[in-house]
């Protein structure tokens, strides 16, 4: 599972680093894979932070599911306490993490995590919003990219089950009557 989670932060590492040297980039990883889950199921997601810039001092940054509650968050690491804990409203979780570096170049460090219960059928999407990024000297603000991830809920077997016997009750009754 770290492997998967060092994989995609290097991967991530490589597309942000045409960005400049001062790009650093937040990157939604669900934990075990990315595996449909579901009706009414939760699904969690590891917050990765890939620091190119000599450290980041400041960060805050929202979790949004499109269609989903938010349930359960963690932030910081053990070296970075977080600022204040993670607030949960409706559907997203709001962080703030301060004084994080500095460290060396491409520091990749799971900083956080998010996980949200889906209430409805099919592709649902899981994003970042109102992200900010300051670094560790001089509190400027430091260019980010941003990848979100995407779950499929699908409907749970009893569903399946009930709609099969009451499809199978109609063919029935058709029956009969020819």
């Amino acid at each position: 599972m770290k492997l998967n989670k060092l994989l995609v932060a290097a991967v991530f590492a490589a597309l942000v680093a045409p960005l400049g040297a001062q790009a650093s980039s937040l990157a939604l990883v669900q934990q075990g894979g990315p595996v449909a889950i579901a009706l009414g199921g939760s699904a969690t997601f590891d917050i990765v932070l890939t620091a190119d810039a000599s450290g980041v001092g400041v960060i805050g940054f929202d979790v949004i599911a499109n269609i989903g509650t938010a349930t359960a968050a963690t932030s910081g690491i053990p070296s970075l306490p977080e600022f204040s804990p993670p607030a949960l409203v409706g559907n997203t979780i709001s962080y703030v993490l301060a004084n994080f570096g500095p460290g060396p170049a491409n520091t990749v460090v799971t900083i956080g995590t998010a996980t949200f219960q889906f209430n409805a059928v099919g592709p649902q999407t899981v994003n970042f919003a109102n992200v900010e990024m300051f670094d560790n000297s001089s509190l400027t603000a430091i260019p980010s990219a941003l990848v979100g991830a995407s779950v499929t809920v699908i409907p749970e077997p009893g569903t399946l089950l009930l709609i099969g016997t009451g499809l199978s009750g109609l063919v029935m009754v058709g029956r009969r009557r020819a």
